[in-house]
């Protein structure tokens, strides 16, 4: 897509930056893959979740992805996406963006809000036919951040799930954070929430969705990415926000982690651009394993909780047998 001019609306003050593409989209679409078997295999592009999972072991992408076997998930994930929509709401509301859809998560006090969202995606999950599994540990004491009586159940999730929200809230009001307004080319404003930006990196079409742009007390711009699990292992997905932004002309500070069960971030990490050209090869070296059809398992501890594990020869899979053992080449193809 060929670049725009945008302007960026900061604290009163208007500022014209050269943007590719800056716009919102509530959903949080993952990258889409062909379920036939029998069909070329096609991706439009790349997102840090998808470029994270070929990354951590590409059998489980190609047999979730290329096959759409992946039909599990756990309560801690609804809980997580309850969690985003509930606070996405609220920070609409903040800039006068909200709509009707998102009144009710406005209407009720927080918990409540979670609850709507929570038993919406719920419901929404189970309609698909997607098993939802418990996670975490088994603590007979109780209820804890690690898990209960039955591990990260359902209960675990809607009793945790409001306290992060708040959280949230808190957090927003002991910081002198405001978020981010974009103008974007064709007249309407894009604020820095579930903010999507869509261009290239390492040669590839990539994708990302980052929760919160914010503007701090100096006006400069930070990225923060709302998380409802464990901390990160790695800041690669801030790196790869803040080289995209930077790609698209907007010059990104600090990122952090925003952890929601602590209600503060993890340590502000410096967005230098010399951390730019190791997300390109990444994404590059990710885009060309896609293209050459490579797809090598990568077995080990998180095997026992993988979703395709029973289609999975690495690890003796009940049912491998239904699955070619090889796939072709994913081709990447013009997004319309």
């Amino acid at each position: 897509m060929a670049p725009a001019f945008c302007v960026f609306r900061l604290r009163g003050c208007w500022v014209c930056v050269m943007v590719a593409l800056v716009q919102t989209d509530q959903s949080m679409n993952q990258l889409e893959g062909v379920a036939s078997v029998d069909e070329k295999r096609t991706i439009r592009r790349l997102s840090y979740s998808s470029a994270a999972q070929y990354s951590d072991c590409a059998e489980r992408w190609r047999l979730s992805r290329v096959y759409g076997l992946d039909k599990a998930t756990y309560w801690v994930t609804l809980m997580g996406t309850a969690v985003h929509e509930v606070t996405e709401a609220l920070d609409l509301n903040e800039v006068g963006l909200a709509s009707d859809k998102h009144a009710p998560l406005l209407d009720v006090d927080p918990g409540k809000a979670f609850t709507v969202a929570f038993d919406r995606e719920k419901a929404r999950r189970l309609s698909e036919g997607t098993t939802i599994n418990a996670s975490g540990r088994v603590l007979k004491t109780g209820l804890g951040k690690g898990g209960g009586p039955n591990r990260k159940d359902e209960e675990w999730a809607r009793h945790y799930g409001p306290i992060m929200v708040q959280n949230w809230i808190d957090w927003r009001a002991a910081n002198n954070y405001k978020i981010a307004l974009f103008d974007t080319a064709d007249g309407n404003t894009a604020p820095g929430i579930e903010l999507k930006v869509s261009h290239p990196l390492g040669g590839y079409p990539y994708v990302g969705y980052i929760d919160r742009v914010f503007v701090d007390g100096n006006g400069e711009l930070l990225v923060v990415d709302i998380k409802t699990g464990n901390p990160p292992q790695s800041t690669t997905q801030l790196k790869a926000y803040a080289a995209q932004l930077r790609a698209a002309g907007v010059p990104i500070a600090k990122a952090a982690y925003w952890m929601g069960m602590d209600g503060d971030v993890l340590d502000w990490v410096s967005m230098s651009t010399r951390n730019d050209s190791y997300v390109e090869t990444w994404l590059n070296n990710v885009g060309r394993g896609l293209e050459a059809g490579v797809f090598p398992a990568s077995p080990g501890m998180m095997c026992k909780a993988c979703p395709v594990r029973e289609y999975c020869s690495a690890v003796g899979g009940e049912r491998a047998g239904e699955v070619p053992p090889i796939s072709g080449p994913v081709e990447f193809v013009e997004v319309a």
